[in-house]
């Protein structure tokens, strides 16, 4: 329940009900035990009245061989002799930053250095600041409870941003993985309403966006992570390089149990002043600015 957390639980003096989550979104009831021992079955949408411990497979590791060079410099969680885990969001930290030294290192582009923007603010024409990937927050609680319902806790998001590589006529993908506590997101009374929803901030500065390599739009796609075996997925884009429209994919590895939460197209010339524009993939809100 929100209002406890581990600190503040006294195991001598509350014993909770623990509840068992299979992540299967079409089942009704979670089966488990009360305090007493005895089994019971808990709503798998409206909270419970009592304090809960839910026992699931961990959706927060990423696991790799031990014996792999990749990622030497990877702060562990834990190691065995065969494999090395590492937090999700330090790992997608490090790849994040390896990515985009990877985009960086790219030869020069052949687009437009500088695209007439018709009326729209422009702020990157005069702005040499990096784009900031600033926050987001679902548009309905409805959507948000889908996304993760309340046994399976926090919200693990990963942002796809597809990028295009003006000189190879290609595709890049960036991925900013956040757990993001449920406290933070939506917060229900014990019936699972009356919900506020809240923002999330993500602060990751992307690059900065030279029309001439990374041509005039991004495309930004939004995936709720659970559990399970990894399986890669295609994201597609069609997304203009300001000389002409480059159309491709790229390939994802995520959790077999995941939930794809929509994406929204990006433009070089929207605003990007203050917070930045407000983007709706239909289940998302997002912002996206320069600092």
């Amino acid at each position: 329940l929100p209002e406890r957390n581990p600190e503040e639980w006294n195991i001598d003096q509350l014993i909770p009900s623990v509840a068992i989550n299979s992540f299967s979104k079409s089942v009704p009831v979670l089966k488990g035990y009360n305090s007493e021992g005895e089994p019971v079955e808990f709503d798998a949408v409206k909270l419970p009245e009592e304090l809960t411990v839910v026992i699931s497979e961990n959706e927060r590791l990423f696991s790799t061989s031990s014996n792999s060079d990749k990622y030497i410099n990877l702060p562990e969680f834990f190691k065995s002799k065969t494999h090395l885990y590492v937090e999700k969001a330090t790992f997608f930290d490090f790849k994040w930053k390896r990515d985009i030294d990877d985009i960086l290192g790219g030869g020069p582009g052949g687009g437009n250095p500088d695209p007439n923007c018709d009326g729209k603010d422009g702020d990157r024409i005069t702005n040499s600041d990096k784009d900031n990937y600033n926050k987001w927050r679902f548009t309905t609680s409805a959507n948000a409870k889908d996304a993760e319902p309340w046994a399976s806790g926090a919200f693990e998001m990963r942002a796809v941003i597809i990028i295009v590589d003006v000189d190879g006529g290609s595709l890049w993908k960036l991925e900013k993985f956040v757990k993001a506590p449920r406290s933070q997101v939506i917060d229900c009374n014990i019936w699972g309403n009356n919900c506020s929803l809240f923002w999330f901030n993500v602060d990751a500065e992307i690059l900065t966006w030279e029309p001439e390599d990374h041509g005039l739009e991004m495309k930004y796609e939004f995936i709720e992570e659970d559990s399970g075996p990894d399986i890669t997925i295609g994201i597609g884009a069609t997304l203009d390089a300001g000389i002409a429209n480059i159309t491709g994919s790229v390939s994802v590895k995520v959790p077999i149990n995941h939930e794809r939460l929509g994406s929204s197209i990006v433009e070089y010339c929207d605003n990007t002043g203050g917070q930045g524009t407000k983007y709706n993939t239909g289940t998302l809100y997002f912002y996206v600015n320069q600092q």
